[in-house]
């Protein structure tokens, strides 16, 4: 507001109002560091400008980094498959003046297709790129979790539990799609599956024995199950 000042050598308990006070570092887009604080021009108060000869000294305006966290975002496979990180997959808190950054390093040891089925780290580092100037924050970098799936083979039993109306239905199914009804985790306690056929009819897939052999129809009961022969096409059921 010009009053931050001093002025040294004023006689007879004279003022002076103001000053104008000028610096690059005073935007919201300065980045982090030194600025020169640049005075002139006083003026108002009591003293007289004519009685003295001024000399204007700079200042310093300091710009401190501002904190930064970069949190790696969550990810899931199934054991066997391999994942890849792009460098986008995190999130950042308190970019400033819609700042951006392009990519960040993402490692975690269960990438591999090799990793065993359990959570994994994901450690972020090196954010760069974007419009964003590293030198004008301080940043923090939080783990995310990658979990691998397992993966179980689907073997049919040749009893298969059929409803009471045998309503006719396709017995070639397609792709399985994996699915988490509520009706299966929750009331059954059943690993889920859907099967593409027709009338994309649910079905939960047994597997309190250790191998999903028991497939029971939950939804839409007037439909026919297919035989167990055409559910051997069914390669991978994720669990």
């Amino acid at each position: 507001d010009g009053t931050e000042f001093k002025a040294d050598d004023l006689q007879n308990n004279e003022t002076i109002g103001s000053v104008t006070l000028t610096s690059t570092g005073t935007a919201a887009s300065a980045n982090a560091g030194d600025y020169t604080i640049t005075a002139a021009a006083a003026t108002n108060g009591t003293f007289d400008v004519n009685n003295y000869t001024i000399t204007y000294a700079d200042g310093k305006l300091s710009v401190a980094k501002r904190d930064l966290t970069i949190t790696a975002d969550a990810a899931s496979k199934t054991y066997g498959d391999t994942q890849t990180f792009d460098g986008t997959e995190f999130k950042a808190d308190d970019l400033q003046n819609n700042e951006t950054i392009g990519s960040v390093t993402l490692t975690s040891t269960g990438t591999d297709a090799t990793a065993d089925a359990r959570s994994y780290k994901i450690t972020a580092a090196a954010a760069t790129g974007g419009t964003f100037d590293v030198n004008s924050y301080t940043i923090s970098y939080r783990d995310g979790t990658l979990t691998v799936d397992k993966q179980i083979s689907v073997t049919a039993n040749e009893t298969v539990e059929e409803p009471e109306n045998n309503s006719s239905v396709s017995t070639t199914p397609h792709s399985a799609t994996h699915i988490r009804p509520e009706t299966c985790v929750e009331t059954f306690g059943l690993a889920p599956l859907l099967l593409n056929l027709p009338d994309l009819t649910e079905y939960c897939v047994d597997t309190s024995g250790g191998r999903p052999t028991q497939f029971t129809l939950v939804e839409n009961s007037g439909i026919a199950l297919p035989p167990a022969s055409a559910l051997l096409t069914l390669a991978v059921l994720r669990q």
